[in-house]
């Protein structure tokens, strides 16, 4: 039913709600999204007071059983339908906008939109009047709607994270910036549309890895998937306290580079402060965690949980100097060289589109250590390694007091020693041909897989995950091992 007049829009709620209790009371049993609420909060809501005369007929009219409508609507019925029609809106536009699901938390990850821009796509859309501050207020309606909550336990199913230097893109901060200053509907609808184009393309770069994780999950004995990335520091500082004042903050700097291997666990390698971060450090994780899942493959196979160990690893990272580098590729091609896999897949998500289920896991680590004091990292490891992820294991934290030098040996440092013990793990050619990568950061997936002569690994590269046309194809007779990069 059409809502005409605000006295017919107060009947049309209060008669709905209106419930008789004795000595011949009425009270009102209020609902909004779901939340009950008392007749004066209601009406609060929506602008109105108990004193006013439109109110207090439209509750005589309740009682009486009747109203008269007298045709003519009013301004505050149009502010309240442009409101609710706002919120529908609101709703709908947020779905487009959810991120990936949270294993942890169960919630969708969303970040808080600037209202002027949605304000600006809301007019263009409905050729709306609403202002932007009641276009505010609808907006704050839309992320406590029913859609938005469990049907059972009436809890949030959304996360709504403040926008910062690591969860904003700068392509998405400029376009959005450039549609709140447009000035005409054409610029507008033309920046519009190259932030609705660059937000698909991040979503299908974030499908490819959803599918390798599902695939890892679902078949553990062909595929393998996992997701490095390193904590926040400030969130890390020891001694860490409940309540942090001036008295207590002079606190030790701690690094934490997580791993997440899907279907098997999480583990956590913390250094000091002053250990240097970079490609050493991401390799060696990789490496003692791989041995590691190795040894818990080799228990399940035993017992005959599974049946193989996998051919195909999926490794997702973010594209710091720390990843994006020819260490950590000449790593990945090494793993395929002494046959651990038939294939190792590198992906490099978007700049300022790389959280995922391995930051929600750091966000429980950093609300873990916020409950109680924390005054020694062995008390801090001791709590992660307890922590529940949903996960077949507890996280396994480890403490690195030194790293192997994995790019002195893959520059060919280690070739004497390796030839005076009778061990061959890199030849000089090879080494020669890592020194010489170059022009590898226009790509953001890397596959790697030995030749047809079953000997020689080759890459294959290309620029985003959602293509299908991997270059080069064949390896180039002079490099054997990294191609055409």
């Amino acid at each position: 039913m059409a809502i005409k007049s605000t006295k017919e829009f107060l009947v049309n709620h209060l008669s709905e709600r209106r419930v008789d209790v004795p000595k011949c009371k009425t009270e009102y049993e209020m609902i909004h999204n779901g939340k009950p609420l008392c007749l004066r909060q209601w009406l609060h809501l929506y602008g109105f007071t108990n004193q006013s005369k439109t109110v207090q007929r439209a509750i005589a009219s309740v009682l009486n059983g009747k109203f008269a409508y007298n045709g003519r609507a009013t301004k505050r019925q149009n502010v309240c339908n442009q409101t609710d029609i706002a919120t529908r809106w609101c709703v709908a536009y947020i779905k487009t906008r959810l991120g990936d699901l949270s294993p942890v938390t169960g919630k969708h990850m969303i970040v808080r939109p600037q209202t002027c821009v949605w304000h600006k796509i809301f007019k263009n859309e409905t050729s709306s009047t609403i202002s932007q501050e009641r276009f505010g207020t609808a907006l704050q309606a839309a992320y406590d709607d029913d859609e938005f909550r469990d049907p059972v336990t009436r809890k949030k199913r959304i996360e709504v994270r403040e926008p910062n230097s690591f969860t904003q893109c700068g392509v998405c901060a400029n376009l959005q910036g450039n549609m709140g200053k447009a000035k005409t509907t054409a610029s507008f609808l033309h920046y519009k549309e190259l932030f609705d184009a660059h937000n698909k393309s991040q979503k299908a770069e974030r499908e490819v890895y959803y599918r390798h994780r599902d695939n890892a999950k679902r078949s553990p004995n062909k595929y393998m998937c996992l997701i490095i990335d390193g904590m926040d520091q400030f969130k890390l500082k020891l001694p860490q306290y409940e309540q942090n004042t001036k008295d207590n903050d002079s606190q030790l700097n701690t690094k934490l580079s997580g791993i997440k291997v899907h279907g098997v666990g999480t583990y956590f390698y913390f250094t000091s402060g002053t250990f240097m971060a970079g490609a050493n450090l991401n390799i060696d994780c990789l490496n003692q965690t791989l041995l590691d899942v190795r040894r818990i493959y080799d228990e399940l196979i035993e017992k005959g949980e599974l049946e193989t160990w996998p051919s195909k690893l999926y490794i997702q990272v973010d594209g710091g100097s720390e990843n994006m580098n020819r260490y950590f590729l000449a790593y990945c091609d090494r793993l395929v060289a002494f046959g651990l896999f038939e294939k190792v897949k590198v992906n490099f998500l978007m700049v300022g589109h790389t959280h995922e289920d391995i930051d929600q896991i750091f966000s429980v680590v950093a609300g873990t250590l916020k409950e109680e004091n924390c005054l020694s990292l062995e008390q801090m490891m001791d709590r992660l390694s307890k922590l529940d992820l949903n996960e077949p294991r507890h996280p396994k934290c480890k403490l690195l007091h030194s790293v192997w030098d994995w790019k002195y040996f893959f520059v060919g440092g280690y070739l004497k020693d390796d030839a005076e013990a009778g061990e061959e793990y890199l030849t000089e050619a090879q080494a020669k041909h890592i020194n010489m990568i170059k022009q590898f950061t226009t790509y953001h997936v890397f596959r790697f897989a030995k030749c047809r002569n079953g000997v020689d690994v080759f890459i294959r590269g290309k620029e985003w995950g959602r293509k299908d046309m991997f270059y080069p194809w064949e390896p180039a007779e002079d490099n054997p091992l990294l191609l055409g990069l």
